[in-house]
Order: C-alpha cells, then structure tokens, then sequence
C-alpha cells in the first residue's frame, strides 16, 4: 500500500477491525518512511452480479438500491443496525442463491421474503410500492400473492 501523502511504497499495518458485521475490515496503517497515519477500508467483492430488469436491460447488482428500499419500507423508525443486520441476510441470501444474474422480480421476492419474517407493516409497504393499484382488492390480492411467492 503506498502512502497517501508521500507514496512511500511500504506501510505497515498497525491495527485491523472488522466492520459491517463482518462484511470488511478497517485498517490503520503508517508509512514507513514519513511516519504518517492513515485509514484504509476494505470489503470483499463478490461476483460482478447482474441485474435483469422488467424491460430486458441489465445492470450490475446495487447493494445501495436494497439498502434505500429496505429503509423506505421501515420509514426509518426500526433501529439502523436491524435494518443493516436485514440488509446483510438480504444481500447474503441473493449472492448464495445467484452467481451471474438475477431478475429485479426475485431480488423484490427475496426482499418481501425477509421483511415478512421482520415487520409485517414493511413487509405490506413494500408489496404497495412494486405495484400499481386501482382498487383495494387488487392490492389484497397482491399481498396475498407475495405471501405465497414468499413462504419457504
């Protein structure tokens, strides 16, 4: 690692954390030549996971846009660590089941899936935004369906 204020080729590590439940690690480090400190952070990067979209496009696989959703569906009044603790399962769940590709329909399925188990009002908040609904007994109907959809 080279040092970010001299570029000094050779640091050394002088402590190391884990963070995100696991999911990185945090380093200090200080350049052997210079003696300054600094901060790195790393994280694991799984396959480059793509994702299908209702239209045909693809994109690479966006933790952020699960993050922002699982948030939206809790109306940020769960505690941040529990949603980052279902956000990790819900990452963790997509990665084992997918290698290459996944459609934006299952990452919503396996969404729903672990919102159901967490807080039922998320859970139907969710099933409320991925639809278009006329009547109320469409939006029945499609929680009834995502419930089926959803069970294991």
């Amino acid at each position: 690692m080279h040092c970010p204020y001299c570029g000094f080729p050779r640091t050394s590590v002088q402590d190391t954390r884990s963070i995100r439940q696991g999911s990185g690690v945090r380093r200090k480090r200080v350049c052997n030549q210079c003696r300054q400190r600094f901060i790195t952070t790393e994280f694991a990067q799984a396959n480059s996971l793509m994702v299908i979209k209702n239209n045909g496009c693809r994109e690479a696989f966006d933790q952020k846009k699960i993050e922002q959703a699982v948030y939206s569906a809790f109306k940020h009044k769960a505690n941040p660590s529990y949603i980052s603790r279902i956000v990790a399962n819900i990452v963790h769940s997509i990665e084992q089941k997918y290698l290459h590709s996944i459609s934006s329909r299952n990452i919503a399925i396996t969404i729903l899936r672990h919102l159901k188990k967490s807080d039922i009002t998320a859970y139907i908040r969710f099933v409320a935004w991925n639809k278009d609904f006329d009547t109320l007994q469409q939006f029945i109907k499609a929680c009834r369906t995502h419930t089926n959809d959803t069970t294991e």
